[in-house]
């Protein structure tokens, strides 16, 4: 219950950074930080439905999570 309780506030969140403020339009590329973590995997599946170009911040163990969202995966070498 407190899961799905959240989803609803991390989906504000980033609408609201998405859409709203940054006015993200299909084909041009957005760079998601901590594209795991929780406003971070809502935000790049927003961005994906809206056909965007995504790449995301991640961790090596989070690097497949980023992929099977739909964002390019990002580390720091």
């Amino acid at each position: 219950m407190r899961e799905a309780a959240a989803l609803p506030l991390a989906f504000i969140t980033s609408y609201s950074g998405i859409v709203d403020r940054a006015h993200l339009r299909a084909g041009q590329t957005v760079l998601v930080q901590g594209g795991a973590g929780g406003v971070g995997h809502v935000s790049v599946q927003l961005a994906c439905a809206l056909s965007g170009a995504v790449w995301a911040t991640a961790s090596e163990r989070d690097r497949e999570v980023i992929s099977r969202l739909g964002a390019t995966p990002t580390t720091r070498s």
